[in-house]
């Protein structure tokens, strides 16, 4: 696979696959600005290394609430949401 800037992204943009393409990196510029700070990230991992029955899941950041509330959706539904959000 090539860079984003190789033949591999312009081969696949005429298969459609330029929406979901272009809504990883929509994703990704938003996971940046909602990023959870270090010293939070650093928190968990020393909570779920010393807890004697750590979570399964640690959610943080801006919109944790969000992505706690999608995750307990069926399947076709978060899905949905998401192309929704995305705008796919």
């Amino acid at each position: 696979m090539r860079g984003w800037n190789g033949g591999f992204h312009e081969k696949n943009r005429s298969r459609g696959c330029h929406r979901c393409v272009d809504g990883i990196r929509k994703l990704a510029a938003e996971a940046k600005s909602t990023a959870a700070d270090p010293q939070v990230v650093l928190d968990a991992v020393i909570h779920a290394l010393e807890s004697p029955k750590p979570k399964t899941r640690y959610v943080m950041g801006t919109g944790a609430g969000q992505r706690k509330f999608l995750r307990m959706l069926p399947d076709r539904l978060r899905d949905r949401a998401l192309l929704k959000a995305f705008g796919l």
